[in-house]
């Protein structure tokens, strides 16, 4: 998808593309608790569970982003280094 100041995202789409059962190890779900109360950088090594964190955090805001900017809706930009 090219994104562009007309894309439009169905967020219960998105829901229920990434409702698969993982569950997250403790550290991910403590790391993830603190992210929801303020700006953290999470530095872990590869393959522990750092998008999957970022994750959690969004679908887990996800009632922020569903109201428009007007009401005090949020919007979530994840950009990944490819």
């Amino acid at each position: 998808m090219t994104a562009s100041r007309n894309t439009t995202v169905n967020i219960d789409r998105i829901h229920s593309e990434l409702d698969v059962v993982t569950i997250p190890r403790s550290y991910q779900t403590e790391l993830m608790e603190h992210a929801k109360h303020e700006n953290l950088v999470i530095c872990l090594s590869t393959g522990s569970g750092k998008t999957y964190i970022a994750v959690m955090l969004i679908k887990e805001m996800a009632h922020a982003i569903r109201a428009s900017i007007r009401d005090g809706g949020k919007r979530t930009v994840f950009l990944v280094k490819t």
